[in-house]
């Protein structure tokens, strides 16, 4: 009996000699098979610690350690999508007939927003001031500039709400009144939101001013939200650019965003 009991551990120990080895020897997800069992202790780029530190000197627990880091990274792969990158052409319609344009990708310095916009008719300028800065695509032929014809983002310097930026819009001495224009009337978005146009919009007006004998410029004034910073977007120019700048400054509208 006793021989047998001696036997029956030998094989016993053997077989778990065996299982442990075969463990120690397999690849886990996540891990680099030619650098062995030093690359399941190895730091992973979140920071985990060295797996034996927390285990005993044996590394016990490596393995189960680096196949929850191998589930960890399979799930975040899944769950991340990737930002389609602003585009590079599109299609307007100018006195009813279709038109392809290039667009510029534009990022402006220090305002957390991008947008492309048509390269053939607009040239970006950047105002700063104290309260907030304007990103404008100005109208431009051969290099000169009609500012006259405009799309302007106005970006609050400071952290605003969609109130307090209407306000700094069309209050008492707002952006508005500061040059003159008048609002005609207005279109709240939750009211009518068939009339919405761009995702970010939440309420628009729009505007008549003469500038002539039988001149007048047009315009909307357009307030926004992104990521919760309220702001405001101004179209301005003659009532003849119409066709041709007006369906460019949609396409620039269309995909402003944040970044």
């Amino acid at each position: 009996m006793v021989f047998f009991a001696s036997r029956l551990s030998s094989a016993l120990l053997g077989g778990l000699l065996s299982v442990a080895v075969a463990v120690s020897g397999c690849s886990l997800p996540g891990t680099a098979d030619s650098e062995g069992d030093e690359a399941i202790a190895s730091p992973s780029p979140s920071g985990t610690m060295d797996a034996s530190k927390d285990t005993g000197e044996d590394g016990g627990d490596a393995a189960s350690t680096a196949i929850a880091q191998g589930s960890a990274a399979e799930t975040s792969t899944e769950t991340t999508t990737e930002r389609k990158p602003l585009p590079t052409s599109g299609e307007i319609s100018v006195e009813g007939e279709p038109m392809r344009v290039v667009l510029t990708p534009y990022q402006p310095e220090g305002v957390p927003i991008e947008m492309s916009f048509p390269k053939d008719l607009l040239t970006p300028v950047m105002n700063q001031g104290l309260r907030w800065t304007e990103v404008s695509l100005m109208n431009s032929y051969d290099g000169v500039i009609n500012e006259d014809v405009y799309l302007t983002v106005v970006w609050p310097r400071e952290t605003a709400t969609v109130d307090q930026a209407l306000e700094m819009a069309i209050g008492d001495r707002g952006w508005t009144q500061q040059r003159g224009i008048s609002l005609i009337d207005s279109t709240a978005v939750e009211a009518s939101p068939n009339q919405t146009v761009y995702p970010w919009e939440r309420r628009r007006w729009r505007f008549e001013k003469n500038v002539g004998q039988a001149d007048f410029i047009v315009g909307e004034v357009i307030l926004g939200e992104l990521d919760g910073q309220g702001f405001w977007t101004v179209t301005h120019f003659p009532v003849e650019y119409a066709e041709g700048f007006g369906p460019r400054m949609n396409m620039a509208l269309k995909t402003l965003r944040s970044r």
